[in-house]
């Protein structure tokens, strides 16, 4: 089973997991009801994909401790009940 296609997921823990490289945009294309996104302290690195501002019911985001670069997408402002964002 891959992770895209559970679209009725709330939260997802994937820290401390030393997962290296960017993060798959085809990952949160169906996970409209995502809560929690936790993607701390792995060796992540390029930039957010623009997929993860479909996550539009997100209230925490963890992407710290992580190598990512460039500036956050504008489509970030689909966020509008996000509480916490590290």
């Amino acid at each position: 089973m891959e992770l895209a296609n559970l679209v009725h997921l709330k939260r997802l823990m994937l820290s401390i997991n030393k997962f290296s490289g960017q993060v798959p945009s085809a990952l949160f294309a169906n996970m409209a009801h995502l809560l929690i996104l936790d993607l701390s302290n792995n060796h992540l690195t390029g930039s957010l994909p623009t997929s993860l501002c479909n996550l539009s019911s997100l209230l925490k985001l963890d992407l710290s401790n992580n190598q990512f670069q460039g500036s956050l997408p504008a489509e970030l402002g689909k966020w509008m009940q996000l509480t916490l964002l590290e």
